[in-house]
């Protein structure tokens, strides 16, 4: 005997398991778009602070010398380390200290799905010029 209601169970099951992985697909690209991010501003702090010394290293004869800081001379050690690096930034000296600021960035592997195309990180460092 044949019942008159037609059996519909699967359909509801379809729609469930095709919603299930696009979450999943989108935590996991959460997940790997964020430890991108993650390490973009690992990166640029690294940058930052070795251009930081770089700019450091570059005055240390002149001031154990006992001359005046080179700002010019400083901020071009610096950015020429984060030119090697490929890493934008800025550079500034002020008296007997540099700073330098950095960003990376990266493009996305997920995210970009939905309309991210790339996560950036920044980095911050300073140092003290040597002074004799």
């Amino acid at each position: 005997m044949t019942s008159p209601i037609p059996d519909q169970r699967g359909g509801s099951y379809g729609l469930t398991a095709i919603g299930m992985a696009f979450v999943t697909v989108l935590v996991a690209g959460l997940v790997v778009d964020t430890s991108r991010q993650y390490s973009a501003a690992s990166n640029a702090q690294s940058a930052a602070a070795a251009a930081a010394r770089a700019g450091a290293d570059a005055s240390a004869t002149q001031r154990l010398a006992g001359s005046p800081v080179d700002a010019a001379s400083v901020s071009s050690a610096a950015q020429a380390y984060l030119a090697s690096a490929n890493v934008a930034g800025t550079v500034s000296v002020q008296g007997t200290t540099i700073h330098v600021t950095t960003t990376a960035t990266v493009p996305t592997e997920f995210l970009s799905v939905i309309g991210i195309n790339q996560v950036r990180g920044r980095g911050d460092a300073t140092a003290e010029l040597i002074t004799p």
